[in-house]
């Protein structure tokens, strides 16, 4: 008969994530000894567990690790100011990463009161009813391992369990790097009959695990649309679009952090929209791996919002000619954003062409209006500025 290892389940009980992410690559050693320096690599997490009331009742601080290595998923419990005795502890994952932990297949690993490890799985076991039962009656196999053991002022549990074993029907597989939900249930038992309630992580939405792909070779970044390095623009809302390369990911499994200008990296998507004012700005991104790894030379572009046009030019030149002599005009003005100031210019007409700062021309006698205006090499004009010039007959 299938051994039952945690309470009925009701579809729908758990929906999506609190926000804790677990994240560790290294190897445990399952002996019920937290050795020096062994789960150092781990993510962790701290929680609370309800003590027994023979052993002074209320509740006492406690630790959750996770991570893995290239072969399994280790976990450990370490709970303070308690004994193992018949205590129990369960982990139930969302496997296929869907919010919830009832599911046909959804992969569970526990130990029971006298310290027997069992591996289970979710099943239906009649209409609207989901139960927690064994692999091996169902075919399987139980995989994985668990110790536990007294130190001194706390308790510690190790579990193992395969990344990808054999028994497919019941256990997940996972790929590295790849992303599932769990809760912890955890009962103290120091003695038959003085049993604490159940103690659970995290109490509403599931956290969440990370396998790990073990690569220390960190992600290339990208910088794909955006302005131009060294460019001038009038958009005070420009927008980025960036990806990454990476040995192990593919660009969509990657994260990426953004920095404008002085301030501080902050996570961010493709594309990016940014609210700017004018002056000179840089936009740096960088990519982030499952291992943590950090693009160490991060994309940048650096360039000037411009929107002010120059000043207005000034004209320098003769207002009295004779007939028949060349009309030489100079044309300057001052720019503060972009810069690379050009003219267009026009004589007794209002429609402006592109000319030189040093401007000649024969005129006819009579009266004459120059027209100029300054442009920068990104479109910004400036007020208009008139000169007029009398050419008198011979």
């Amino acid at each position: 008969m299938a051994v039952v290892v945690a309470c009925l389940l009701i579809p729908g009980s758990a929906a999506g994530f609190n926000g804790t992410v677990l994240r560790g690559f290294g190897t445990a050693t399952i002996d019920g000894v937290p050795a020096a320096g062994e789960w150092d690599p781990a993510g962790h997490v701290d929680f609370t567990v309800n003590r027994s009331s023979s052993e002074g009742g209320g509740t006492v601080p406690a630790t959750l690790f996770v991570m893995n290595d290239a072969t399994n998923l280790y976990v450990g419990i370490r709970v303070q100011n308690a004994t193992v005795g018949l205590s129990t502890a369960e982990v139930l994952f969302d496997n296929d990463h869907n919010n919830s932990t009832t599911a046909e297949g959804e992969d569970d690993i526990y130990v029971d009161a006298n310290g027997n490890f069992l591996d289970g799985f979710v099943h239906q076991t009649s209409p609207g009813i989901w139960q927690v039962v064994e692999d091996v009656d169902y075919g399987g196999t139980n995989d994985g391992d668990e110790r536990d053991g007294n130190g001194a002022g706390y308790s510690f549990y190790e579990f193992s369990h395969p990344l990808d074993s054999a028994d497919n029907a019941h256990d997940f597989s996972l790929t590295r790097p790849t992303r599932f939900g769990f809760r912890l249930h955890f009962r103290h038992c120091p003695a038959l009959g003085s049993c604490a309630s159940t103690s659970s992580y995290p109490s509403g939405q599931l956290a969440e695990i990370v396998i790990l792909s073990g690569s220390r070779v960190a992600p290339e970044t990208q910088i794909t649309a955006g302005p131009r390095d060294g460019s001038g623009s009038t958009l005070f809302n420009p927008t980025f679009q960036f990806t990454g390369t990476d040995d192990v990911l593919q660009p969509s499994q990657l994260v990426f952090e953004c920095k404008l200008n002085e301030g501080a990296w902050e996570s961010c998507r493709s594309p990016k929209r940014l609210d700017l004012q004018q002056g000179r700005h840089t936009f740096s991104v960088r990519s982030i791996d499952d291992m943590l790894n950090v693009d160490a030379s991060p994309e940048q572009r650096t360039w000037t919002i411009d929107r002010r046009g120059p000043s207005r030019p000034v004209i320098r030149g003769r207002r009295s000619l004779r007939q028949g002599q060349r009309l030489v005009l100079r044309f300057s003005a001052k720019d503060d954003g972009i810069g690379g100031v050009h003219f267009r210019c026009s004589v007794d007409s209002r429609v402006l062409r592109r000319c030189p700062a040093r401007f000649r021309v024969k005129l006819r006698p009579g009266r004459h209006v120059v027209r100029v205006r300054a442009l920068d090499r990104i479109g910004n004009i400036s007020p208009l500025a008139k000169f007029r010039v009398t050419v008198k007959p011979r």
